[in-house]
């Protein structure tokens, strides 16, 4: 099977099961491996590398199109975000993020040519690769089309020269008014994610964070669990001389966190602006 609703509905994986295409790219990358010998970690490891670098292609471009900075300042920003130690951590394991922001930053892309080429063609196939795009998008990680989404509409306004205040106050009647929560599983996916956190969490932060409701603070205490999250806690490294290597790789992540930190007055100032 290569369609993963058709993997959805065999019941291979379970009813519930939320990243069914990524089921079926680990499946396929097995059988390629066979050609070869047999399947290794290293081989989904290695398509996490190429997919780094191509979203920092995007990235590239992006800057340069809707942007004011100067090349040196976008390629050190690039080099700061593919580098960090938490994205390097993550981009280590088996994981699905990194496949799911590509296909964010293609949606983007693909939109971005829909609206700004004239050549028909261009136009049909960008259409077509467009929706094959956001099927597998959807069986990868539903809700994060709610980002790329979110995006699009700015970009738009941004070419049509529409005030992205006024996008922004259109925007919010209409994702309640709609249906689209549902169909994106935020609603699920949040509380799904807090109840996994409230039962893994002792009786600190998280599960205070967790236990909130969404609206109306609750979405903010998120955001700033996000930047601190895994808090950096120096003081507890190095203590036994068996977990030399580990402590080290925790060392480099905390130090990721420290920046995340140290950035929030800055990342903040930019939602103010709506920048």
């Amino acid at each position: 099977m290569y369609l993963p609703h058709k993997v959805m509905e065999s019941g291979i994986i379970g009813r519930y099961h939320n990243s069914p295409f990524y089921v079926v790219f680990i499946a396929w990358l097995i059988r390629f491996s066979k050609l070869f010998g047999d399947y290794s970690t290293f081989l989904p490891r290695f398509m996490n590398v190429y997919f780094l670098i191509w979203i920092c292609m995007i990235l590239e471009y992006l800057f340069k199109r809707y942007t004011n900075i100067s090349r040196k300042i976008i390629m050190f920003a690039i080099a700061g975000f593919s580098f960090m130690l938490n994205i390097q951590y993550i981009n280590a394991h088996i994981f699905r993020d990194t496949l799911n922001l590509l296909q964010v930053l293609l949606i983007i892309l693909l939109c971005e040519r829909l609206v700004n080429c004239k050549n028909l063609l261009l136009k049909i196939s960008s259409m077509a690769l467009l929706l094959i795009l956001i099927y597998v998008t959807y069986y990868t990680r539903a809700n994060s089309l709610a980002f790329a989404g979110i995006i699009i509409i700015l970009m738009i306004g941004d070419r049509f020269k529409i005030k992205k205040r006024y996008l922004i106050a259109l925007l919010f009647p209409l994702i309640i008014a709609s249906d689209l929560l549902e169909v994106l599983r935020l609603r699920y996916f949040i509380e799904t994610y807090s109840r996994y956190v409230s039962n893994i969490a002792g009786d600190g932060l998280s599960r205070y964070v967790f236990g909130q409701p969404l609206l109306p603070l609750g979405v903010f205490f998120r955001a700033f669990y996000a930047f601190i999250t895994p808090f950096p806690n120096i003081f507890g490294l190095f203590k036994e001389p068996t977990k030399i290597l580990f402590d080290l790789v925790s060392l480099l992540i905390y130090l990721g966190v420290l920046v995340q930190i140290l950035a929030i007055p800055f990342i903040i100032k930019r939602i103010i602006k709506f920048d």
